[in-house]
């Protein structure tokens, strides 16, 4: 998919690691690709986060969270992003279609 780099615009990539407890290095790498034909699809991040409600009870076994996002528009999703610092121990992701059906997106 095309994505527009307009001159002068700043590329900030994020990497996430989990510590191991020794000196490591660390060489990320990523591949650019150009092209002269003009973007027709344009990507949306929708981030699901309910901070808030992540006040968990010491002890607690079964803390549930949820968040939901309604698209207004046909879309297609490109990546599911879960994100609990290895405290979940499972996470669905599934989309309610427009006839009501519902489609597993992932578990994790």
């Amino acid at each position: 998919m095309a994505w527009r780099a307009d001159p002068g615009m700043d590329l900030i990539l994020n990497v996430h690691l989990k510590p191991t407890g020794k000196e490591e290095t660390v060489s990320p790498m990523i591949g650019l690709y150009f092209t002269d034909k003009p973007q027709s699809r344009y990507p949306m991040l929708v981030q699901l986060e309910r901070d808030s409600a992540l006040d968990i009870p010491p002890g607690e076994k079964d803390f549930i969270v949820t968040d939901e996002f309604k698209a207004s528009m046909d879309m297609n999703v490109l990546s599911i992003y879960p994100h609990a610092h290895y405290l979940a121990k499972v996470m669905e992701a599934f989309a309610t279609l427009p006839d009501r059906n519902e489609e597993m997106a992932g578990r994790d």
